[in-house]
């Protein structure tokens, strides 16, 4: 199962980049193919932990963080990221130290 995970993540993460290479010319689908794409990285991560996928949690919730740069991709994440409550996956707590220690906008946290 582990296989499964990662090359998910792999596939989303090139559908990131794929999607900052190409921003210009997105300009409004942007945000929603962004929304989109990082749901299906909280939906990885929610689905990982029913498999206890611990490792595959942790390197996931760094790559989401640090695909958090900027305003838009913070409000993204505060639209997003109940499941990961929910799943008792972050807190306050965590959530907090994750934007502090991984994510691009720490610099104005």
């Amino acid at each position: 199962m582990n296989d499964y995970f990662y090359l998910n993540l792999e596939n989303l993460s090139k559908e990131l980049d794929y999607l900052y290479a190409d921003e210009h010319s997105l300009e409004d689908n942007y945000y929603f193919k962004s929304k989109e794409i990082k749901t299906r990285i909280i939906h990885l991560i929610v689905e990982a932990k029913s498999f206890g996928e611990i490792e595959f949690i942790d390197k996931a919730l760094l790559f989401l963080f640090e695909n958090t740069g900027c305003h838009e991709d913070l409000k993204i994440l505060n639209e997003i990221n109940k499941p990961l409550f929910e799943a008792k996956i972050l807190n306050c707590e965590s959530l907090d130290k994750y934007l502090a220690e991984y994510s691009p906008l720490s610099r104005w946290l």
